[in-house]
């Protein structure tokens, strides 16, 4: 019997889209399938009040606080400033689906690429190599020879295309 209203719960959750009967998981299962996807980050420094209301997990009080403490300079500031009122988890889960746009791949020049945290000489070569960026997927696997899988989503974090 506990296994039958096991599934039927599931299938019941399904039918419903799940925000109709768990909010906390629906918005979980988004920022899970948003995260595997090799989707656009939102860049929380040029984005407008409607573009950071699509970020999964985002509601208006998180929207607002991503605008008053705008411009984002570094992984620290942003997550001093949101960590304020987002726990651990959340914050992690929100910066998969944004980034602080802080040089755009296709475009900067060496020199602003290696004002990045992060990037060298040698990474800001490789980044210019590998232009035009079209995709998060193609990064992480142009990266991913020369950096560990936390160096580049790191990166990705931080930059734009």
């Amino acid at each position: 019997m506990k296994k039958f209203l096991t599934v039927t719960l599931t299938l019941a959750v399904a039918l419903v889209g799940l925000s109709g009967v768990a909010p906390k998981f629906a918005a979980r299962a988004q920022t899970t399938t948003q995260a595997t996807q090799t989707a656009t980050r939102v860049n929380v420094n040029t984005a407008t009040e409607q573009e950071l209301a699509t970020i999964p997990g985002v509601g208006p009080k998180i929207v607002k606080e991503l605008l008053e403490y705008r411009p984002y300079t570094s992984k620290e500031q942003f997550e001093t400033e949101l960590g304020k009122y987002l726990s651990a988890d959340e914050l992690a889960a929100l910066e998969q689906n944004i980034t602080l746009g802080l040089a755009d791949l296709n475009t900067a020049t060496k020199e602003e690429l290696m004002a990045v945290p992060g990037i060298g000489d040698k990474i800001a070569s490789e980044i210019a190599d590998y232009r035009p960026y079209t995709s998060w997927a193609q990064f992480e696997a142009e990266l991913g020879k020369y950096l560990s899988p936390d160096e580049v989503k790191a990166l990705e974090f931080l930059v734009t295309f």
